[in-house]
């Protein structure tokens, strides 16, 4: 389980967002909802999502919950746009000490992060608007939105 979070989390450095873009964009299906993802084994992985008023910070939680209720990994992606250079970075920290630093952009459906010393995208999330897929090049995880209490 510790390395499909870790997998999952990895988020890299310094590509440029599409010009103009806002993190409202960037993460417009995504904001304001929760989705979750049952691993093999049965545990779940639930991410919920948070534009913060100015839209210049987003804020991602994610609790990986193990089948007797117990928690066995929480988390915390803060992702903030430089308005000067259209950058988006996040920083990932996790309840086991890990923290990642990256970059990613938003591509029509698809949010793509990268390696700091790769051209291409290490790994990217396919969004619709009832689920979200996370690709790495050895694994997909599909995400499926989880229906609000209001």
């Amino acid at each position: 389980m510790k390395l499909f979070c870790l997998a999952t989390a990895t988020i890299m450095l310094s590509v440029p967002a599409i010009a103009g873009e806002t993190l409202s964009e960037h993460f417009k299906e995504l904001d304001g909802s929760c989705w979750a993802y049952t691993l093999p084994d049965g545990a779940i992985d639930t991410r919920c999502f948070h534009v913060a008023v100015g839209d210049l910070l987003a804020i991602n939680t994610h609790k990986l919950v193990n089948t007797d209720g117990s928690i066995a990994q929480e988390g915390v992606t803060a992702a903030r746009l430089d308005p000067q250079t259209g950058i988006i970075d996040d920083t990932y920290y996790n309840s086991g000490g890990a923290i990642y630093n990256g970059t990613e952009k938003r591509v029509g459906d698809e949010i793509l992060f990268y390696d700091p010393n790769a051209s291409e995208p290490v790994a990217k999330w396919i969004i619709t608007p009832m689920s979200y897929q996370v690709v790495h090049p050895d694994s997909t995880q599909v995400y499926v939105k989880v229906p609000s209490n209001n």
